[in-house]
């Protein structure tokens, strides 16, 4: 009974996460998404079956993820203490953001893999992504078409108002971005970029939908990453075939792109290669020039512009390290190849555009953290064998299991 509880526990997780991240309600101002919430109570869950099996350890290079961590919220809890904060709601969301979530989706995690092995984690992940894409263009094309904005109250959006994902920096001219269930284009997918190669392990229909959802947000931030996606993996497999195939890839993306660029009334030219990307750069220097009288908050974009303005040089060199102790530390199976892959991409395009302290960036990257760096230890956790049953041998790693060849495909 307990196991069965876990398993369905353990699925919802996955399919809100990464299926319904926005789905949710408001406190008074406060936003309570229910994917955070479901983060939450799984990493209690997994800090219970430490203490109760002490035998379960997590591998030592959680511990210097910790010490990292723990020198990033001293440095973070000094600066606000020292310059002060905009206000409460922006210091926790900083916080959320930078040492809360690390912990809590690596303990999910952890938690999770215990329950569903690697094999039913990326079932579900694959499942998760039906909603995502079946929604998406629904809403994309109705939008587009109508004017109409589709959604569900508490579902797709947090709390019941619906008509506001069409002011949430989703239009482009006459059209609007793919934001399927995460409410905007740039999030969605900033956040592909990160679960959607996992998808795509084993799974042709997975790998055409999430980088068609990629394509359709609009976002050159996002195209950018697709394009240095590909590239990467197909010189990580060192296979001529792949390169050629990713080549291939490009070159129908900047078709795609430039048809794009003049459904939305833009020169190609001007729109790809726009020296003050979008805007960012006039913001980052308005931001540095005021940097000395303005109260600690996360104000760019670009995650490495917030933190310089945020916690100084200091805090960049040290969120760099943490972010990157993953990419630098995981494992070499395919499934944490595609992980590292995916998160060194994540990191590159955040210089510009991160989503950072956005719902659900951090929780995803860093359950895509946890997956990379998954040891030996994480075992599935089964139900005590009766004594008329024979045992069976406990199954065991990621760092030893192959993607499934049997788990649905979109």
């Amino acid at each position: 009974m307990y196991r069965r509880l876990a398993v369905c526990y353990a699925a919802l997780t996955v399919l809100v996460l990464f299926g319904f991240p926005k789905a949710g309600i408001y406190l008074g101002n406060i936003p309570l998404t229910f994917s955070y919430v479901l983060v939450g109570i799984a990493a209690v869950f997994e800090l219970v079956c430490l203490t109760r099996h002490p035998s379960r350890k997590l591998h030592t290079r959680y511990a210097w993820l910790g010490v990292l961590i723990g020198l990033l919220a001293l440095l973070e809890i000094a600066s606000f203490r020292i310059y002060g904060m905009r206000s409460v709601g922006a210091a926790v969301s900083v916080l959320v953001s930078t040492i809360a979530m690390p912990i809590l989706a690596i303990l999910m995690t952890h938690w999770v893999l215990r329950i569903l092995g690697i094999e039913g984690l990326l079932r579900f992940l694959k499942w998760a992504m039906v909603p995502v894409f079946a929604f998406g263009f629904v809403s994309f094309l109705v939008y587009n078409a109508t004017g109409t904005v589709l959604g569900i109250p508490f579902i797709t959006t947090t709390g019941s108002d619906i008509t506001t994902v069409a002011t949430r920096h989703n239009l482009r001219g006459p059209v609007i971005k793919m934001f399927s269930t995460y409410n905007n284009g740039n999030i969605l997918g900033i956040n592909l970029l990160m679960w959607g190669p996992l998808v795509a392990i084993g799974s042709f229909r997975g790998s055409m939908a999430y980088r068609s959802l990629c394509v359709a947000t609009l976002s050159r931030s996002v195209w950018a990453g697709l394009v240095l996606l590909e590239l990467i993996k197909a010189m990580s497999e060192r296979s001529y075939r792949r390169v050629f195939q990713a080549a291939c890839g490009m070159v129908f993306l900047l078709a795609v792109v430039i048809v794009a660029s003049y459904v939305i009334g833009r020169d190609p030219q001007s729109f790809l290669l726009d020296k003050d990307l979008g805007g960012r750069v006039t913001n980052l220097q308005n931001d540095l020039e005021v940097i000395s009288s303005v109260r600690i908050g996360w104000d760019s974009e670009s995650v490495p512009a917030a933190a310089w303005l945020a916690f100084g040089p200091a805090g960049v060199v040290l969120m760099a390290i943490v972010w990157l102790f993953p990419v630098l530390t995981g494992g070499n199976t395919k499934v944490q190849i595609t992980a590292r892959i995916s998160m060194l991409v994540y990191l590159i395009v955040a210089v510009v555009e991160g989503a950072f302290i956005l719902v659900p960036t951090q929780a995803i990257y860093w359950f895509i953290a946890s997956l990379a760096m998954a040891a030996p230890e994480i075992t599935l956790l089964e139900e005590p064998a009766s004594e008329t049953e024979e045992q069976q041998p406990e199954r065991t790693d990621l760092d030893s299991v192959e993607p499934p060849q049997y788990a649905p495909s979109l």
